[in-house]
């Protein structure tokens, strides 16, 4: 029973991480109870205690899909902790000597094949925990996210090192000492990275504005409601375009049906955008040779279609069902999307 509340407390801690508040260094201790119920347990005592903790967390991160899909939310969670399972088994492989590397290898190492595999679900890095740490996360530039979580789960096993047992007293000098260095280095390029920032004066600094009408899932596909939705996004880019933005963004899928059938709606956002004289990047469901893509459109100035992108990686259970074979029954009984996935990377001029 302590075992499981390690896990749920390892959990909780890393949830709250993620949250827009200032609970961000949580990060940095979350792994700490996981790794003290991991500690000399077997292959499956590992694997099934760290498979608790993922869907602890899941569970927690991602409540909000249960408005859109409930069964999509359960499947998710099912899935996405089995990265975290494997993690468990792997923790107990490790030798002394190689854990403060191998730990954070093997971590980063499971969340790029999560957001790759079956098209990729790139969420909750935990790179991402720090977005307001401006310092820290200029490494991102060459590192991606995912040195950020290096660095944090680097944190994690050397203070779990330290205050553990199994340790000598030496090996737990330079696992924090060469912990310390690796953040002090980071820390270090961040804040020559800012300073460089600092120093380069932009003529036009570029503005945009973000557009977001909060409106529920279950009234996106209501005929009804279409009308009304089309115009609160008008409405509020109207007020956008008094501040004189170079560009005004919607949210993903914003637009009420498919492009190419709405062409009502469409005329609309159309005609905004002549009126506002601004260019817009609307989120729109689009049919193309009878497949749907969940699409980004640039609409120009002039009220012209300039550039698509089509989603490359979809929400698996949300967006598609993965293994139609197996899962296929689920798509019309659930209203699942079915998405087909975009090949291309789009880069808007």
């Amino acid at each position: 029973m302590v075992y499981f509340f390690l896990c749920f407390l390892s959990a909780v801690l890393l949830i709250l991480s993620f949250l827009p508040t200032n609970f961000s260094w949580f990060s940095w201790i979350a792994f700490l109870p996981l790794f003290f119920s991991l500690k000399n347990k077997s292959k499956k005592q590992a694997f099934w205690l760290s498979y608790l903790w993922g869907i602890f967390f899941w569970a927690g991160l991602i409540y909000w899909l249960v408005k859109v899909t409930l069964l999509g939310y359960i499947f998710l969670i099912l899935y996405l902790a089995i990265y975290s399972g494997v993690f468990g088994i792997l923790f107990n492989l490790v030798t002394d000597n190689w854990f403060l590397v191998s730990i954070p290898c093997i971590w980063v190492s499971l969340e790029y094949l999560r957001s790759q595999l079956f098209t990729g679900f790139g969420w909750a890095l935990l790179g991402y925990t720090q977005y307001k740490n401006l310092p820290l996360i200029q490494i991102a530039d060459v590192s991606g996210a995912y040195g950020i979580s290096f660095l944090i789960v680097l944190v994690n096993g050397a203070i779990f090192s330290v205050v553990s047992s199994q340790y000598s007293a030496v090996s737990k000098m330079k696992k924090s000492f060469s912990s310390l260095i690796s953040l002090s280095l980071v820390l270090a390029y961040g804040y020559y990275k800012i300073y460089q920032a600092s120093s380069i004066r932009h003529q036009v600094p570029l503005k945009l504005c973000l557009i977001q009408a909060n409106i529920p899932p279950y009234q996106k596909w209501d005929e009804e409601l279409k009308k009304v939705i089309i115009e609160k996004y008008i409405l509020l880019s109207r007020v956008a375009a008094k501040k004189n933005p170079h560009f005004i963004i919607w949210p993903e899928t914003a637009f009420p049906g498919f492009w190419e059938e709405e062409k009502e709606l469409r005329e609309k956002v159309l005609n905004l955008v002549r009126e506002i004289n601004t260019a817009i990047l609307v989120g729109a469901p689009t049919l193309e040779r009878n497949l749907s893509y969940n699409s980004a459109i640039l609409i120009s100035e002039k009220g012209e279609e300039n550039f698509r992108y089509r989603k490359i990686h979809l929400v698996p259970f949300g967006e598609y069902i993965p293994f139609p074979r197996i899962f296929g029954f689920l798509q019309k009984r659930f209203s699942i999307g079915d998405y087909s996935r975009g090949k291309e990377y789009t880069v808007y001029s």
